[in-house]
């Protein structure tokens, strides 16, 4: 017999439960789905706290006061601000059980949000729909002093462009 020829291994194939190999794939995913949709949670309820941080800040002060009391960026703060502003949007996406989980992360509720992209208003009644539908969208989800302030800019945005008088 010749000992210099590595000896040749069998494989030997332990017994697979596969029903607990599924019990465990299911229980994963369906903790990835629900953290993830705890995180956008947690994210509009930062951004309604940031909304109303904001709107007592003085003006022109807003990025110093982050800056030195919130460990999170400007970006970061715009997104979340962003999220809180759509929140009964969201809260429905988040209840639709068919969403992927790939989709349900911050970036995939700021996707949905902005839908396909729109066209660029081109006449002044189209500006001034567009404006007042943004505008709706947004104020629906915010406090009503909140509301009224965005309400108040985006009447002088449209008197500056001479959209109304």
């Amino acid at each position: 017999m010749n000992t210099d020829a590595p000896a040749k291994q069998q494989e030997v194939l332990l017994p697979v439960d596969l029903p607990a190999l599924a019990k465990t794939i299911n229980e994963t995913h369906t903790a990835i789905v629900r953290e993830a949709k705890s995180a956008v949670a947690k994210a509009i309820t930062a951004g309604e706290a940031l909304i109303a941080a904001k709107a007592v800040v003085p003006d022109g002060t807003w990025l110093r006061w982050l800056k030195a009391n919130c460990i999170i960026s400007d970006r970061t703060a715009q997104l979340y601000m962003q999220l809180a502003e759509n929140k009964l949007v969201l809260e429905t996406w988040l209840r639709d059980g068919t969403q992927q989980v790939a989709d349900q992360t911050l970036n995939g509720a700021l996707k949905m949000l902005r839908g396909p992209p729109d066209k660029p208003p081109t006449t002044p009644k189209d500006k001034v729909t567009k404006l007042t539908d943004d505008l709706l969208q947004t104020l629906v989800n915010l406090p009503a002093n909140i509301a009224s302030q965005r309400a108040h800019r985006l009447m002088e945005r449209l008197q500056e462009e001479r959209l109304i008088d």
